[in-house]
């Protein structure tokens, strides 16, 4: 609870610590390179209803309530605005999905009939110029791949499953620190798996495991991205439906603002006529009092 006398020096007061919270606000927001605040917190709009209390002036509240809300619908405005560019870019970049979708559809239509014959108990294959269809030592020689391959490159052929192409990329592990590889079965984005160097040599067929298992389940993915174009239609259709949508509270953020400018003319116009009437030279000069009148105050 704060306390103040009406027409005191506490409106001075008020002022200064309205002038600190509109500061502190700007530097928490980081908002250091404009000269005129655009947004008052809370705290720094009830210093200025604090100070237009203590001043004891109507006209001056009226503004500092006016003012809240005028800051209020522009925080709404700006949370709007912000709103819509997420929306933008969420409609963006779905539709990008869409059609990386369809495009992989078309290369899993195209491995499809070459893996007709696959045996996922007995797959054959080929990296680092060796052939083989024991899975520890394909595992052994995607290890030694990862050994040699230069880190944070692109995707990379490194070798096959069957005829299906195996690309793989190595790069450091961003929390432990050790090599990792990122597998992926012909550029099918989905069927990207990774582990790191411990992680492969403590369990040797963690990635052969779900590459064999991409490659024999090739028929069930083209449902399965079928089902999700669908879903990222919806979500696209949802993104362009909101991103339509007007500011409701573009209205009542106009009237705020004309109700400010109203405020700040009566106070102009009062401020122009106080300088007036301290200016102006009286037309009427008082007359020296008489002798009998300067007598009679002398008596009293």
């Amino acid at each position: 609870m704060r306390y103040v006398v009406e027409q005191t020096f506490d409106a001075y007061n008020w002022q200064t610590v309205e002038r600190k919270a509109r500061f502190i606000g700007q530097v928490t927001r980081g908002k250091l390179n404009v000269r005129e605040i655009d947004d008052i917190s809370d705290n720094a709009m009830s210093f200025a209803e604090v100070k237009a209390l203590a001043s004891g002036d109507p006209l001056i509240l009226d503004h500092a309530t006016a003012m809240a809300e005028v800051q209020r619908l522009q925080r709404s405005r700006r949370a709007w605005e912000r709103n819509q560019g997420q929306l933008r870019y969420q409609a963006q970049s779905v539709k990008a999905s869409i059609q990386a979708a369809y495009q992989e559809i078309e290369r899993v239509r195209n491995l499809v009939s070459t893996v007709a014959e696959f045996d996922p108990d007995a797959p054959e294959f080929h990296f680092r110029g060796v052939t083989t269809t024991d899975k520890y030592e394909a595992s052994r020689l995607i290890r030694s791949w990862l050994e040699a391959a230069r880190v944070n490159e692109p995707y990379v052929p490194i070798g096959s499953i069957c005829g299906v192409n195996i690309h793989g990329k190595a790069s450091i592990h961003p929390f432990k620190g050790s090599l990792e590889a990122t597998l992926v079965v012909d550029n099918l984005w989905s069927s990207e798996v990774a582990a790191t160097m411990p992680a492969m040599k403590s369990d040797p067929l963690v990635l052969i495991r779900p590459l064999v298992e991409a490659i024999a389940k090739l028929d069930e993915r083209e449902p399965n991205l079928l089902r999700r174009i669908e879903t990222l239609k919806l979500e696209h259709a949802r993104a362009l439906a909101a991103t339509g949508e007007a500011f409701k509270g573009q209205q009542a953020l106009t009237d705020a603002q004309a109700e400010v400018t109203r405020i700040e003319k009566l106070m102009q116009d009062r401020k122009e006529q106080q300088d007036r009437e301290r200016y102006a030279t009286p037309d009427i000069q008082a007359e020296p009092p008489t002798h009998a009148e300067s007598e009679a105050a002398l008596a009293a």
